[in-house]
């Protein structure tokens, strides 16, 4: 809908922009940021760090995304009767390490990864 004399039109969004959905509220000062794209390793790698402070909402976020490759990992690693079994062990794993998640030096999935692998021996 165009606002009189302005030619400024609203878009209808369905929610936050992926970019902008991460960025904690601001308090405080107004600090203009300057809107980059997350490439989905950053995405990953913010989710980890705020499921790391106890954040509920982030890690089924997180979980969204990393189920397939959990569930991709323990096939490789285990027969199919034990995958689901395995890939729960390791989504819990997950939360309870992510608060010591090292964050740089290593990828959010090859940690991940790393912690189905380390579930299933």
């Amino acid at each position: 809908m165009a606002t009189a004399g302005t030619g400024l039109v609203d878009e209808q969004r369905s929610g936050p922009a992926p970019a902008l959905a991460l960025v904690p509220p601001l308090t405080g000062h107004v600090t203009l940021l300057r809107r980059r794209t997350l490439s989905p390793e950053d995405v990953i790698d913010e989710l980890l760090r705020r499921a790391g402070q106890g954040d509920e909402v982030a890690f089924a976020r997180l979980y969204d995304v990393m189920i397939p490759l959990v569930l991709c990992v323990a096939r490789l690693l285990t027969g199919p009767a034990e995958v689901e079994a395995l890939a729960e062990r390791a989504c819990i794993d997950v939360w309870r390490m992510s608060p010591g998640y090292p964050g740089s030096g290593v990828g959010p999935l090859s940690w991940i990864a790393a912690l189905v692998e380390h579930a299933a021996s």
